[in-house]
């Protein structure tokens, strides 16, 4: 065909694979490229137009709303993993508990699952996402931080 053909357009957009995802709290990341395997950090961008407000205004938050993308090779397919930037690698010899709280000021009184907080138990040599959802809750709050995070031994 002709060089600017519409046929040559379109064998053109095909060659490009991008998929579209959303977390809750936040906007649509639109055109993740799913043709090479790799890894990648995306921008995050909070739904609500107050909590947009506070992470423009303070640099730490920005850089922190992330979601870093992965793309490998499986089966002859694509896999594509989306996780937290935040990971708690357990590198003790011994296992440890986390509690999770969007309130900075929270002070737990017992490590246990509740409706106010997470726990999570780790293993020696395990590894644990800290979530997006505790960290969109806590930009809800009052104050610039990202949740609370307690380490125990276990």
């Amino acid at each position: 065909g002709l060089e600017n053909s519409s046929e040559d357009k379109r064998v053109k957009a095909d060659k490009r694979h991008t998929i579209d995802m959303q977390l809750p709290g936040f906007q649509w990341l639109q055109g993740i490229s799913v043709d090479s395997a790799g890894r990648k950090f995306d921008n995050l961008c909070p739904r609500s137009p107050a909590v947009l407000a506070k992470v423009e205004d303070d640099w730490r938050l920005r850089n922190a709303l992330k979601i870093l993308t992965e793309v490998g090779l499986e089966n002859g397919g694509r896999l594509i993993t989306a996780r937290s930037p935040f990971e708690v690698r357990n590198n003790t010899s011994h296992a440890i508990s986390l509690t999770l709280n969007p309130d900075p000021t929270h002070k737990p009184k017992s490590i246990e699952k509740t409706k106010d907080r997470f726990f999570e138990h780790i293993d020696p040599g395990d590894s644990f996402q800290i979530p997006t959802l505790l960290l969109e809750s806590s930009l809800n709050l009052d104050g610039s931080h990202l949740g609370c995070v307690r380490i125990r031994p276990d």
